[in-house]
C-alpha cells in the first residue's frame, strides 16, 4: 500500500490498493464497512436507542461492555433505523488495522456516507497516511451536516501510531464529526478531559443490560416460556447480560426457561472462549482459587493464593473484563459475574480438587479474623470438614450470627451431621437461636439444655464463647416465653460480671450476654439496669472488633437515655451511629441519616425511636410525628428478647396526640396497644396506663383517673413508682388536695433510687404547685428553680407543658427576672402560649364523621389491597369502594392512600400493628 490515501490507492468499488481484483480482499473490506446485520432475531429496545440518540449529541460517545453485552447489536440496530443526528459511517476494527491500512479503511467508511462530490473528502485523496487524522479534522469542519462515525471493536487496535492518530482525531474533531467508540476494554486514549468537559457520553454494561421488561419481551419474541420466578432468577444470574439471556433461551431447547448457570455447556464454552482464553494459565488459576469468595479483596486473595500482587491482578481484570467488577458493597473488593464464578469453581474442582478443602478453610479463618462470622461459617461448612466447621462455629459463636436471622444460619447448619445437633454446644446453641427467631421458645429451651450439657466436653476456646452465648439465649428465651425473667437476668448478670474474655470472639459473646440483659431490662422499664448492661455490652463488643451487634447496642442505649430524659446523651449516641438532629432545642434541623440500603437498617429504626422521644421531650411535635411516620412505614427487624419498636412507637404516638390536646385520639391508640401489654412487659403496660390517666385528667374526668391509678404500676416493684407517684400527685392536685399531692411525690424530689431525671423534674413540679397552693411560696419557688435547672440542661420543655395551667402559674408568679433560669422559663411560657388546648383546631375521631363503611374501607388501606380486593372483602362493589375512598380523603384532608393511612393513625382511626409487646 502506498503512503498516500487516494481514490487510485483505494477505489471503493475495487477493494484494497493494487489488489482491486482480489475478491477475498474486496469481500473483507465490504464486511468491515457494512453495518452488521444480525443473523438472529434482535429485540428492538427503544430505551437503548434513546441512550444512543442522547450520546451522539456529544462529540464522542463511548459504548463499553464485556463480550456479549450487546454493544454491536445495539449500535447496528440504532444505525439501521436512521438516527436523527445524521448519516452513519461504520468501520469494524480488527487486528489487521495497522499503519496506513486503518486510515485507508476509515477514509472508505466516510466516503460511503459523505456525498461523492464533496470537496471535504476530495482534499484527502492524496493525503499522506501520517497526516490523515489532522487533515480529516480540517475536512470535517466543512461538512454541511453532522456525520456519525462508529468504530466497532476499537479494543482490537494495537498499533501505537494508529492509536495516537485516533486520540488526536477524537480530541480535536469538530462537532460535525460525531465519533462512537465501541469497545470491550478501556482504551489507550486520553478521554478524561473530554468527559470532564461534557463532550463525552458513556454507555456502559449496566445501560446495555436488559431490564426485566426487556428480558420478558425477548423470551416472548423467541417463543420461549418463562414464569415470573424463573425470570427473576435468570436476571439475577445473568445480571441482564444479553448473551446470557440468549444462552438461557438456547438451553431451554424450545421449552420453558427454568434457570441458567455456568455449569451448562453453552454458557461455559462461551465464557471459556471469550473471557478465560484471553488469560494466561497463572491468571486463570488465580481466578479459580479466589472464586470461592462471593467478594474478594486483595488481602483475601493473598490469603487464598499465598501470593503477593493480588491487588494488581484484580484491578487489571476489572479494567479488562466486564465480568470482574468492583463490589458495590465493600470498598477495594471485587466480585466475579455469577456465571463466570460458576465456570471458575467448576474449573477449580476439575483441575485442583486437592486444594478445594484447604482453600475454604483458609477463607473461613480469614473471615473469622475480619469479623464476618456468617461467611466464615459458610466456608467452613463448604470445606466438608465437620470438625473444622464445628470448631469455627464455636469460636465465632452465635453472638454476631444472631443478628442475621434464621435464613442465613439454618442452611449452613444443615451441613452438620445430625449427631452434632445435640452433642456439640455450638451447633445446639445455633439451633436454639433459630428457634428463638421463629418464636419457638420450647424448641429453643430444649436446644439450650443440650448446649449446656455439651459445654463440659467443649474445648476451652469454645467454652469461652459458648458459656455467655448460652446464658444470653436463655435470658432471651425466658423473656420471649412470657416470664419477666428478673431472677434469670439477675443470675446471668452476676455470672457476666465474673467473666473475663481473652479472645475477640469471647468479647463478642460477652457483649451478646450483656445485650440480652440490657434489652430485657428496657422491656421491664428498668432504665438504670438497662443502661448499665448496654454499656458493658458496648465495651465488650468494641474490644471484640466492633461487630454488627454493637450498632444495635448503641441504638438501645440511646433509647434508655431518651426515656430517662438524658436527651443530649441520646443524641450523641445516635450521632455515633451516623444519625442525628443537627443543633439542639426548638430550632433543631430535620433528622439526617444515611441511606437505609447501605446496610441492615434494624439499629437505625431503634435509634429513630430514641430521637422521636427526644423530639417529644423538647416539644417538637411535628418532628416527633415525622420520625414516627417513618417508623410506621417500616417493619423493623426484631431480635428475640427485645422490646417491640412498633409498640413503643405507638406509645409515643399516643403521647404526641395527648400533647396536642386530643385525649380521645390518644385513647384510641392505647386501646390498640392494650392487648399487647402484659406483666412481662411493664414498660408498655405502665406507659399505656399513664397515657390513660393523663388523658382522664386532661379531660376533667377525675373519677376515671383515680380508678385507673391502682393499676398504674403493673409489676408492683420499685420501677414505675416515681411515674405513678407523679400521676397520683396530679390527680390529687386536680382534686384540690395539695398536701396529699406533696406527700405522694416527696420521696422522689432528690432523685436517686432509680428515679430518672425526667421523673424527678415532674415530681418537683407537682411539689412546687402543691407548695404554692399551701401558701409556702418560698419553698414553691425553690422547687420550681430546681425543676428548671434539671430541664434546662437537656432543653426539655414537655414535662412543664404536661403539668398544665398550674405549672404555668408557678413559672409566671414565682420565677423572677433575676433568676438564672429566667430565660429558659420564658421559653417554656412561650410554649404554653402556643400549646393546643383541648379541642382547639384539633380533629378528633368524632369531628371527622366517618361512616361505618368508610371506616371499614380505611382500615384495609394499610394492607395494600387493591380496590377490587377490598370490595370482595367487604362485599361492596368496586365503585362503592371508590366513592368511600374519595369521601374519606376529603374528610381527612388528604390526597392519597399513604396520606390517609398516616392521618388515620395520627388521629387514632388506624392503629400501628404493635407486634411483640415491649
Amino acid at each position: 500500500m502506498t503512503s498516500t490515501i487516494s481514490t487510485q490507492a483505494l477505489p471503493l468499488a475495487d477493494g484494497l490498493g493494487g489488489e482491486r481484483d482480489d475478491p477475498v480482499r474486496r469481500g473483507l473490506l465490504e464486511r468491515k464497512l457494512q453495518t452488521p446485520q444480525p443473523g438472529l432475531q434482535v429485540l428492538q429496545r427503544p430505551r437503548v436507542d434513546a441512550l444512543l440518540d442522547a450520546a451522539t449529541m456529544h462529540r464522542v460517545a463511548l459504548v463499553s461492555g464485556p463480550a456479549g453485552a450487546g454493544k454491536t447489536v445495539a449500535c447496528a440496530s440504532w444505525a439501521s433505523a436512521g438516527p436523527p443526528i445524521g448519516p452513519v459511517a461504520w468501520l469494524t476494527c480488527g487486528t489487521d488495522d495497522r499503519g496506513d491500512s486503518f486510515w485507508v479503511h476509515l477514509w472508505a467508511a466516510l466516503a460511503r456516507t459523505v456525498p461523492a462530490g464533496s470537496d471535504a473528502l476530495a482534499a484527502l485523496e492524496v493525503s499522506p497516511a501520517r497526516e490523515f487524522p489532522l487533515r480529516l479534522v480540517a475536512a470535517a469542519q466543512e461538512f454541511t451536516h453532522p456525520v456519525v462515525l462508529v468504530l466497532d471493536d476499537v479494543h482490537e487496535l494495537a498499533d501505537g501510531s494508529v492509536l495516537g492518530g485516533l486520540d488526536m482525531l477524537v480530541r480535536d474533531a469538530p462537532p460535525a464529526l460525531r465519533v462512537v467508540l465501541v469497545t470491550r476494554r478501556p482504551l489507550a486514549l486520553r478521554l478524561g478531559r473530554l468527559r470532564v468537559a461534557g463532550e463525552l457520553a458513556d454507555i456502559g454494561a449496566r445501560d446495555l443490560a436488559c431490564t426485566a421488561a426487556e428480558a420478558a419481551a425477548y423470551f416472548s419474541m423467541l417463543g420461549v416460556e418463562v414464569g415470573a420466578p424463573a425470570l427473576d432468577e435468570v436476571l439475577t444470574r445473568t445480571e441482564g447480560w444479553v448473551t446470557g439471556l440468549r444462552l438461557a433461551a438456547l438451553g431451554a431447547g424450545g421449552g420453558s426457561v427454568a434457570a441458567v448457570s455456568g455449569a451448562q455447556p453453552l454458557v461455559s464454552d462461551y465464557l471459556a472462549s471469550e473471557v478465560l482464553a484471553r488469560q494466561g494459565s497463572h491468571t486463570r488459576a488465580f481466578m479459580a482459587r479466589t472464586a470461592i469468595a462471593a467478594e474478594v479483596s486483595a488481602d483475601l486473595a493473598g490469603a487464598l493464593t499465598g501470593e503477593a500482587g493480588s491487588d494488581g491482578i484484580l484491578a487489571r481484570l476489572a479494567r479488562e473484563s466486564g465480568f470482574v467488577c468492583v463490589s458495590a458493597n465493600r470498598g477495594r473488593s471485587y466480585r466475579y459475574h455469577p456465571l463466570l464464578r460458576d465456570v471458575l469453581l467448576d474449573e477449580l474442582h476439575r483441575t485442583h480438587p486437592h486444594e478445594v478443602g484447604s482453600l475454604y478453610r483458609r477463607a473461613a479463618c480469614w473471615y473469622a479474623l475480619h469479623d464476618r462470622p456468617a461467611e466464615a461459617l459458610r466456608c467452613a461448612v463448604e470445606s466438608h470438614d465437620p470438625e473444622h466447621a464445628a470448631q469455627m462455629l464455636g469460636e465465632c459463636g452465635v453472638a454476631v450470627i444472631l443478628t442475621a436471622g434464621p435464613s442465613a444460619l439454618e442452611p449452613l447448619l444443615g451441613g452438620f451431621p445430625e449427631a452434632r445437633t445435640t452433642s456439640n454446644a455450638a451447633v445446639a446453641g445455633a439451633w436454639a437461636a433459630i428457634h428463638l427467631w421463629r418464636g419457638d421458645t420450647t424448641g429453643a429451651a430444649r436446644c439450650l439444655d443440650s448446649a449446656q450439657a455439651a459445654l463440659g466436653r467443649a474445648a476451652p476456646v469454645v467454652r469461652e464463647v459458648m458459656e455467655p452465648t448460652v446464658r444470653a439465649l436463655r435470658v432471651m428465651c425466658e423473656s420471649e416465653a412470657g416470664a419477666p425473667g428478673q431472677a434469670v437476668s439477675c443470675q446471668a448478670s452476676a455470672d457476666e460480671e465474673q467473666l473475663v474474655a481473652s479472645t475477640r470472639a469471647g468479647h463478642q459473646a460477652c457483649g451478646l450476654g450483656w445485650f440480652a440483659l440490657g434489652v430485657t431490662a428496657v422491656g421491664r422499664g428498668d432504665m438504670d439496669q438497662a443502661s448499665h448492661a448496654l454499656r458493658h455490652a458496648e465495651h465488650e463488643l468494641r474490644a471484640g472488633g466492633r461487630g454488627p451487634l454493637r450498632s444495635r447496642v448503641l441504638a438501645w442505649l440511646a433509647v434508655t437515655h431518651a426515656w430517662s430524659g438524658a436527651l443530649a446523651s441520646a443524641e450523641e449516641t445516635c450521632a455515633e451511629l451516623g444519625l442525628g438532629v443537627p443543633g439542639s432545642g426548638p430550632g433543631a434541623a430535620a433528622l439526617t441519616c444515611p441511606d437505609p440500603a447501605a446496610g441492615r437498617p434494624g439499629h437505625r429504626y431503634v435509634a429513630l425511636l430514641a430521637l422521636a422521644r427526644v423530639k417529644l421531650a423538647r416539644d417538637d411535635l411535628p418532628g416527633a410525628q415525622r420520625l414516627l411516620s417513618e417508623l410506621d412505614s417500616a417493619q423493623p427487624e426484631h431480635i428475640p428478647g427485645e422490646p417491640s419498636v412498633a409498640a413503643l412507637a405507638g406509645l409515643l404516638r399516643a403521647r404526641v396526640l395527648l400533647a396536642k390536646g386530643d385525649p380521645s385520639a390518644a385513647g384510641a391508640v392505647t386501646a390498640g396497644l392494650r392487648a399487647a401489654q402484659s406483666p412481662r412487659r411493664p414498660l408498655l403496660s405502665a406507659g399505656v396506663r399513664a397515657v390513660e390517666v393523663e388523658g382522664a385528667v386532661l379531660s376533667g374526668d377525675r373519677h376515671r383517673a383515680r380508678a385507673l391509678l391502682p393499676q398504674a404500676d403493673p409489676d408492683g416493684g420499685r420501677r414505675g413508682t416515681a411515674a405513678l407517684a407523679v400521676l397520683h400527685g396530679r390527680v390529687l392536685l386536680a382534686e384540690e388536695n395539695p398536701r396529699g399531692a406533696l406527700e405522694a411525690v416527696s420521696g422522689y424530689l432528690s432523685g436517686g433510687g432509680g428515679t430518672t431525671p425526667v421523673e424527678q423534674t415532674a415530681a418537683l413540679l407537682v411539689a412546687a404547685v402543691a407548695r404554692r397552693r399551701m401558701a409556702a411560696l418560698a419553698e414553691a419557688a425553690g422547687l420550681a428553680e430546681r425543676a428548671l435547672d434539671l430541664a434546662q440542661r437537656e432543653g426539655a420543655y414537655r414535662v412543664f407543658l404536661d403539668g398544665g395551667r398550674a405549672v404555668r402559674s408557678v413559672l409566671t408568679t414565682l420565677v423572677p427576672p433575676t433568676s438564672t433560669h429566667a430565660a429558659f422559663a420564658g421559653e417554656v411560657l412561650a410554649r404554653f402560649a402556643t400549646a393546643s388546648p383541648l379541642g382547639a383546631d384539633t380533629k378528633t375521631t368524632a369531628s371527622i364523621g366517618l361512616t361505618a363503611s368508610e371506616r371499614a374501607v380505611l382500615s384495609l388501606l394499610p394492607s395494600h389491597m387493591t380496590n377490587a380486593e377490598i370490595s370482595q372483602e367487604l362485599f361492596l362493589s368496586v365503585n362503592t369502594v371508590k366513592t368511600h375512598l374519595r369521601t374519606t380523603y376529603r374528610k381527612l384532608g388528604v390526597r392519597s392512600r399513604r396520606e390517609a393511612v398516616a392521618q388515620g393513625r395520627q388521629l387514632g382511626l388506624l392503629l400501628a400493628t404493635p407486634g411483640t409487646a415491649p
